[in-house]
C-alpha cells in the first residue's frame, strides 16, 4: 500500500453531467468524517504490485 487518505468532496464533487448525488449527499453534515449511514467516510487507497 503505498497511500491510503480519505476521499475528499472535491476530488468527488457534483458536475454539470452528472444526474445522480455526489459524495456530498451521503455525508453527514455534521461530521464529514461519517456517512449519513454512520460509517465511515469513504477512503482511496493506491496500491502498487509487481508481477512475479
Amino acid at each position: 500500500i503505498a497511500d491510503v487518505c480519505v476521499t475528499t468532496t472535491e476530488e468527488q464533487r457534483r458536475t454539470e453531467w452528472m444526474v445522480t448525488e455526489s459524495l456530498a449527499d451521503f455525508l453527514d453534515p455534521n461530521d464529514r468524517s461519517k456517512t449519513v449511514e454512520g460509517y465511515p467516510a469513504p477512503q482511496r487507497a493506491v496500491l502498487i504490485a509487481r508481477k512475479p
